[in-house]
């Protein structure tokens, strides 16, 4: 009985000794690969070994420990185009890091001396820049805000936090919902100025269209999927009854109507 044990113990201890031997050798991490998602343009200049470099995704060790959103965060901290939809562990041993390039959409004036942050829509800094918007194909929306820019706080690679933000965001958001990507954003839209004299804690705002027509919209963030929604339609309409030079002012009233006002430029 007490051999059988033993037997027994030394089966279990051999059997874990196999395991732990196995999941060190054949577990561990030996390739790594990169895989895009989207097209690259703003990205193409980094090679795949760059990117697999500073991942510094160690080969040592086992694929059950990786500390993936550590190397999510290194990459696109040096490589603020670089948005990391996942890192994927292939079974037993193959790493594929899934790729996507963010899209540059608001050009924000930073100081007077003209430098901008170039932002995606969740207002990541891609990079700071000059006036030149060449690389864009000058297609990018410039952004005037009320509140007054420290160019300090716009670091590259990320996030930024500042008043008109959330209106910022929203208006993305619901472009894209209304069927506008970024480069239809970019197209349509000239500039969006934040009204400098609204009123305490509400967030004014004035698309300029590329077409001719600008649209005022009150306390954006009150209502944005409304408000928003409400200046594409407008816009729509105008446009396809081929009416420009106009100025369209949009808001909700006391009884919580969606209503519009238009007048022409002057």
């Amino acid at each position: 009985m007490k051999t059988k044990r033993l037997i027994a113990i030394f089966i279990i201890l051999a059997i874990v000794t196999l395991i732990v031997i196995l999941g060190s050798v054949v577990f561990t991490v030996q390739s790594v690969s990169v895989d895009f998602l989207t097209t690259r343009i703003y990205s193409q200049n980094i090679t795949d070994e760059e990117i697999i470099s500073t991942a510094n995704i160690p080969y040592s060790k086992s694929v059950f420990t990786l500390e993936k959103e550590v190397y999510a965060q290194a990459l696109e901290k040096q490589y603020p185009y670089l948005k990391v939809e996942s890192i994927e562990t292939k079974f037993p041993n193959k790493i594929s890091i899934h790729l996507s390039e963010r899209e540059p959409l608001y050009a924000i004036n930073i100081n007077d001396t003209g430098d901008y942050a170039i932002l995606d829509k969740e207002l990541k800094v891609l990079q700071l820049s000059t006036s030149d918007f060449s690389l864009f194909q000058n297609n990018i929306i410039i952004v005037d805000l009320h509140t007054a820019c420290v160019k300090d706080n716009f670091i590259r690679g990320e996030f930024v936090n500042f008043e008109e933000g959330n209106a910022l965001k929203n208006i993305a958001y619901f472009f894209d919902r209304y069927g506008y990507d970024n480069l239809s954003m970019r197209t349509l839209i000239k500039d969006i100025e934040f009204d400098v004299t609204a009123i305490v804690d509400r967030v004014d705002c004035k698309i300029a269209w590329e077409y001719g027509i600008d649209t005022a919209i009150n306390n954006i963030d009150y209502a944005p999927q409304r408000l928003i929604g409400g200046a594409i339609t407008k816009y729509q309409e105008l446009k396809d009854a081929n009416i420009s030079d106009k100025i369209v002012t949009i808001y909700i009233d006391s009884e919580d109507s969606l209503c519009f006002s238009i007048v022409d430029k002057i």
